[in-house]
């Protein structure tokens, strides 16, 4: 990443708080990964909106 540290700490806590992202620790490690189950809601939600502004056309 082409970002410092404080900055990549910031986002990524302000991503697990969304609940997109979350952590997991294993000794020194931490693993982040998708919360896939937000990100459909969210794609779902934007082809709804998507389909909503086709259907005024």
């Amino acid at each position: 990443m082409n970002m410092s540290p404080q900055a990549l700490s910031y986002h990524l806590s302000k991503l697990k708080k969304a609940d997109l992202i979350y952590e997991t620790k294993y000794k020194n490690f931490i693993f982040y990964e998708l919360n896939l189950s937000i990100l459909d809601e969210a794609i779902l939600w934007l082809s709804n909106l998507k389909g909503g502004q086709e259907n005024e056309k």
